[in-house]
């Protein structure tokens, strides 16, 4: 199956992050750099998007009538996104080109980010593909880019450029808002300084919730839903009505591994001594990954708008926290060993959904013949969600 044959690639290439010759890494992070690209760019009817996206790029205007007639309102995507669909088709473009452009700037922004401030290249770009690359590139367009305008504007605040950092991501903000919850992360991350003690004192408090079954966003939303527009209202009590609601509160992998590497992100930042300010945003992130998690576990159609963000910005840093831990250079390919059977095992897990396993196998290419039933409008994604459906059941 080529998912495994392109993991078996990358984690092959990973070992060369250890290697003395560094030429080696930086050859294998250029030739990863091509082949995911290539893959997420050449694909056609692959992925959650692909049938979603084509149904309303054929709906969105060209520029002049989109500036005209008020933005396609038919079209519920971000405003960023529909206008770069406007200007594709204004200057004649279809929407395989929309795929390409997509993918060639969340691939640029990954690479480009890892290059500038990660050490172990190679295993971050393993650690992306198999819990990111699938969804980002190949399911999720409009929060991709996103994504990458949140890794630019946080390489714009190591380089302590701030209005970068805020045209980047209110930019974010135009093509998924889901984007608006790293402007106050950021801005916080100026003025807390993550110390031993909040550090622990906050892990502890997430940790507390998660094991006692109490749902922290109904006890919010009980407390403050008075303030809150009726519309809103209405959407979150449909949530907390249904069936599914609470049905994710187990504690399984997902909360394992964010504790576990908390746990050695801490002996990197305070046994270790390399706390800075670079690493204090990290680590501030990182706590609100595993705090967002904890709070809307209950509701997994929020959790999964936010997850995506932090889970690129794990997959940069987990390398670091696991091969520091075994700080014994004979001791770091053990260290690659953990980041392979690690990102194997999230592979593994989005495959064998049987709902992932039908939007993305077989892999279908432009360069080969085109399915039969390609014409058939969400043949692959109607099927998934047919299964999603089944399931809730």
């Amino acid at each position: 199956m080529i998912y495994y044959i392109i993991f078996s690639i990358l984690a092959l290439f990973s070992f060369t992050d250890v290697w003395q010759d560094k030429r080696y890494s930086k050859l294998a992070f250029i030739v990863s750099f091509f082949i995911l690209f290539l893959f997420g760019s050449l694909r056609l009817d692959t992925g959650w998007d692909f049938a979603t996206y084509r149904f309303y790029f054929n709906k969105v205007d060209t520029i002049s009538i989109f500036l005209t007639n008020g933005f396609s309102p038919l079209v519920y995507f971000d405003l960023g996104f529909k206008f770069l669909i406007s200007i594709i088709k204004s200057i004649g473009l279809g929407f395989q080109t929309l795929i390409f452009i997509c993918n060639l700037f969340v691939i640029y922004c990954v690479y480009s980010f890892i290059n500038r401030h990660i050490e172990y290249k190679n295993s971050a770009i393993l650690l992306f593909y198999s819990l990111c690359y699938l969804f980002i590139n190949f399911s999720i367009l409009r929060q991709g880019i996103a994504a990458g305008l949140v890794l630019l504007a946080i390489d714009s605040y190591f380089n302590k450029r701030n209005l970068k950092v805020l045209i980047y991501l209110l930019t974010a903000t135009l093509f998924h808002f889901s984007a608006i919850i790293f402007l106050p992360l950021i801005f916080l991350s100026t003025i807390i300084k993550i110390k031993k003690g909040f550090f622990i004192t906050i892990l502890l408090i997430i940790t507390i919730f998660a094991i006692s079954h109490i749902s922290i966003f109904e006890v919010f939303y009980n407390i403050f839903h008075s303030f809150l527009p009726q519309g809103l209202n209405q959407k979150i009590e449909f949530y907390i009505n249904s069936t599914r609601f609470g049905a994710s509160r187990t504690i399984g992998f997902g909360f394992i591994e964010k504790l576990f590497f908390l746990s050695i992100m801490f002996h990197y930042l305070f046994i270790q001594k390399n706390n800075n300010r670079s690493l204090n945003l990290i680590a501030l992130l990182l706590l609100s990954y595993f705090a967002i998690y904890i709070l809307f576990i209950d509701i997994q159609a929020i959790y999964t708008r936010l997850k995506f963000y932090f889970m690129v910005i794990a997959s940069c840093y987990y390398p670091l926290f696991i091969y520091n831990i075994l700080n014994r250079k004979n001791s770091r390919s053990l260290g690659v060993i953990i980041c392979i059977l690690f990102s194997f095992i999230n592979l593994y897990n989005t495959l064998r959904f049987e709902a992932n396993a039908v939007v993305f196998m077989p892999y279908q290419s432009v360069l080969t013949e085109l399915p039969s039933y390609l014409n058939l409008d969400y043949y692959r994604i109607d099927r998934a969600q047919e299964i999603i459906q089944n399931n809730q059941k």
